[in-house]
């Protein structure tokens, strides 16, 4: 499953005034994580641009991540949109057929696993990333938290830890 840390209950606009090793904190983390996770577990080439950019989406950015990852977490074709109070607004209008239709168009090296339940998969996968990660930072002195896909480190340390992230990655 996915790592979980009490930071990630605290607001976004709080976490400025956090500090590790007396200095202000940088957070890294991956751009789109799970679909970057889907093509590398089918080891395919990841498309350029914004990975979340579906036709019909526009300017529903936020709502686009949850739809595309209520795809990979549903163990069965989705049959109605995600029903989650906490999810952003989807776009007026748009039907559920044709959701699914622009998600399946701008990815459909990977679309054959929506509604298998992957996403399960990939958020262990992304915990042993992250694992990783915080055991590489520990061995290199830098001090680091986890938070969801993402490393909270001393700012002066953002570079170091965005490259000791990627590596259990690739």
């Amino acid at each position: 499953g996915r790592l979980f840390a009490a930071l990630q209950n605290l607001p976004a606009n709080q976490r400025s005034g956090l500090r590790l090793q007396g200095e202000p904190v940088a957070v890294v983390d991956f751009a789109a994580m799970n679909v970057q996770l889907l093509y590398a577990y089918d080891k395919k080439v990841v498309p350029n641009g914004d990975l979340y950019a579906f036709k019909g989406f526009e300017c529903h950015r936020a709502f686009a991540k949850v739809f595309f990852n209520a795809l990979l977490f549903s163990r069965k074709p989705l049959s109605a949109f995600p029903d989650d109070r906490k999810a952003p607004p989807r776009p007026k209008g748009l039907k559920l057929h044709d959701a699914i239709k622009a998600v399946k168009e701008l990815h459909p090296t990977v679309a054959g696993h929506f509604g298998t339940g992957i996403g399960h998969k990939l958020a262990y996968l992304e915990s042993n990333i992250i694992i990783r990660a915080l055991l590489k930072c520990e061995r290199t002195g830098v001090a680091s938290y986890p938070l969801h896909d993402a490393l909270i480190v001393p700012a002066s340390k953002a570079l170091v830890a965005q490259d000791i992230l990627q590596r259990p990655f690739h």
